[in-house]
């Protein structure tokens, strides 16, 4: 059973994501890979070697992944996470702090240049602090310079660079 969880605008609602979504992510994040690819940008090579399909397929068994619909189409992906991941420890170190660890936001190839990360990153923040939690941290290959000037125009704040990945974080 699919969870509405809110809308991002008229169009696109988000919900929390379902072992039937697991297809329609996937190919998501492999289409974005192979765009990134193209693109020679260096981000998620691993997921063109499917390294990262069990940790995918666990994030939505948890109900930490989230998609965005419009309509009855998945459109975008988000995992927002809780409790660090062994990867979030690796980057950030330990941490008790009341913070969600965002990873793989993916627009589907089909709507990159709709404007959509924007209002993403803006209903998850909403979201987060619904949630009770104060942050938002996220991590990015240092050499994806369009990405991390993204990040740092949402407002994120650059919290260094560790293991070639700058680490940005927002309090809320």
């Amino acid at each position: 059973m699919t969870l509405k969880v809110g809308s991002i605008n008229q169009e696109l609602d988000v919900y929390i994501a379902q072992k039937e979504d697991m297809k329609a992510i996937l190919r998501l994040l492999k289409g974005v890979t192979t765009w990134l690819k193209k693109s020679r940008l260096k981000q998620w090579e691993f997921l063109d070697q499917d390294e990262e399909d069990p940790e995918v397929r666990q994030s939505v068994e948890d109900g930490s992944t989230f998609v965005v619909k419009e309509g009855e189409e998945i459109i975008a992906t988000f995992t927002l996470n809780e409790m660090q991941t062994p990867w979030d420890k690796n980057i950030w170190g330990q941490s008790s702090e009341d913070a969600f660890y965002m990873h793989r936001l993916s627009v589907d190839y089909d709507h990159i240049g709709r404007g959509l990360g924007r209002p993403i990153v803006e209903w998850m923040e909403a979201y987060t602090k619904t949630q009770g939690m104060r942050r938002i941290r996220l991590d990015c290959v240092e050499s994806n310079t369009k990405l991390n000037q993204i990040y740092r125009d949402f407002g994120y704040e650059y919290k260094g660079t560790n293991h070639d990945h700058c680490k940005y974080e927002k309090i809320l």
